[in-house]
């Protein structure tokens, strides 16, 4: 096992996103890393084959849709100017 890191947009634009990913990877966290650009957390079994995964982007006032969502976790940028929630689409 190993732990990885994805890099996510952000945006209205960025709202539905796909990440490829190992099957079964277990998503750990969202964090910003430099110069605020927000990562995803995963540890995954490098020798599997890769899946799709599907997140949603909500910002702080956004309506959103939370069922069957699995929260991941909320992230600042822009020095706190800006939170973001990120979710996973099981």
């Amino acid at each position: 096992m190993e732990i990885w890191k994805y890099s996510i947009g952000i945006g209205r634009d960025q709202k539905n996103q796909t990440i490829e990913m190992p099957r079964g990877a277990q998503v750990l966290c969202v964090q910003t890393q430099y110069r605020d650009q927000p990562q995803v957390w995963a540890l995954v079994e490098p020798d599997n084959e890769v899946e799709d995964r599907s997140f949603v982007l909500v910002g702080t006032g956004w309506e959103v849709e939370p069922q069957g969502l699995r929260y991941i976790g909320t992230f600042q940028i822009n020095q706190g100017a800006l939170v973001f929630h990120l979710f996973e689409r099981p």
